[in-house]
This record gives C-alpha cells, structure tokens and sequence, in this order.
C-alpha cells in the first residue's frame, strides 16, 4: 500500500481533513486510568488520519467505528490499506471492547492481552515498511508500521 500510497500521493491530493472522532472515547475512560486513555486516543487519531489520507478521504477511523461488520476490504485493491483497514477493526475489537460498555477498569493483565494481540496481528506486521510520501507524509510522519507499534509500546509502558 505505502508504495502505492507514494506513487499516488505524488499526483493525487485530498480535500478536507478526517472527521472528528473524539465522541466514541467517552467509554474508554472507564475502562482505562487516563494516561492509557490519552495514548489509545493517540493511536486511533494516528490511524484516523493514515486511514483518511490513505483511501484518498474514502474512509476514516469513525467510519470503521460506526460500521465495523459491514466494511468489507475484498474491493480495496491496496493490500496496505486493506491491512490497515482489518488492523483497525482489530483495535475496536480489542481496545474499546468490541464496542460494549466497560463495567471497570481492565486489569493490567488484561491490556497487556489485549496490545499483544494487536501487535502481533499479521495485519500489522506485513505492513510495508517504507516512509511514505507526497500529501500523507506531510499528514503523517515516517514508517506507519513502526509508528503503530511505537504507540502500541506507549501504551504498555502505562501498565
């Protein structure tokens, strides 16, 4: 995808910005101390924005959000994207507890699991492993991969 993403994105620019996301974190805070919070809002504003500029304004993190079942990836010809895509649902899934309410606080033990699903999830690990360019790169900066995992790394660093 990035490869396709550099080559596209050289040519081909997005209006706009990704939308606001903001309103699906209120439940975290349940589930989460703070400072855990801030840095899984941190990697779904990353992903938000990778997503957006990725799809060419297609698709964005509160899309997948809303829609998680019904977005399929089959017809999305960037296997990058496509990954991504799958690796955010993932994040909904384990993160923000497939979208049911928290009841407490995760236990330590239990956001350990749950990053190390998402860090070892193929999705992210075939990820192409360039810097991006063109419009995504002034978006975003560096190796998404790498990014992703860092702030997957931040987050296990609170427990």
């Amino acid at each position: 995808m990035l490869r396709c993403l550099e080559k596209l994105a050289q040519t081909k620019t997005v209006s706009g910005s990704p939308p606001d996301i903001n309103s699906i974190f209120s439940n975290l805070y349940v589930g989460y101390n703070p400072n855990t919070t801030k840095q899984i809002i941190d990697l779904c504003n990353y992903l938000n924005t990778l997503i957006f500029y990725s799809s060419f304004g297609k698709y964005n993190f509160l899309q997948i959000y809303n829609n998680t079942a019904s977005i399929g990836t089959t017809s999305i010809v960037n296997q990058d994207l496509k990954k991504i895509i799958e690796f955010t649902k993932l994040v909904i899934r384990y993160l923000f507890n497939n979208k049911l309410p928290f009841k407490q606080i995760l236990s330590n033990e239990e956001i350990k699991n749950n990053v190390a699903m998402l860090e070892s999830n193929p999705n992210l690990i075939t990820l192409s492993n360039i810097n991006v360019s063109g419009q995504l790169a002034t978006k975003i900066q560096g190796n998404p991969k790498n990014i992703i995992l860092g702030l997957l790394q931040k987050i296990k660093n609170l427990i």
